[in-house]
């Protein structure tokens, strides 16, 4: 599953929600993983998911894990793209978080990143 999701908060949510940092910029890059990979067939199911209520409490992401498990759905993977666009302090690095059942993925992403970064700089600088 590739995702991100709509919805921001801030300080002052009523009058300033910078949606871009946190997270449209995580939807924007699931919809852009969507459009590049469309021809592309792979072993098993790819799902590309926008989540909304985020930041009130995991209400889009949580309802959609609640309904897989009932249903038994397997989820091998989760590349949830959160607050790519925000910058604190440039240059921004990639953080890749995993747990146990996870670390499959994290080494995948830690190859793609050595091979799409090769000649450009050193992937362990990020």
């Amino acid at each position: 599953m590739i995702c991100g999701h709509l919805d921001c908060t801030s300080p002052d949510p009523y009058n300033l929600a910078p949606g871009a940092d946190d997270n449209a910029s995580g939807t924007a890059a699931a919809i852009e993983a969507a459009r590049v990979m469309a021809s592309t067939a792979f072993e098993k199911t790819i799902k590309f998911c926008a989540w909304s209520g985020e930041e009130q409490g995991l209400y889009g992401s949580g309802e959609y894990a609640a309904q897989a498990a009932g249903a038994g759905d397997v989820i091998d993977g989760v590349l949830n793209f959160d607050m790519i666009g925000y910058v604190d302090v440039a240059p921004e690095d990639i953080d890749v978080i995993g747990n146990d059942s996870s670390e499959w993925l994290v080494d995948f992403d830690d190859r793609l990143r050595r091979r799409v970064c090769a000649g450009v700089g050193d992937p362990e600088d990020d």
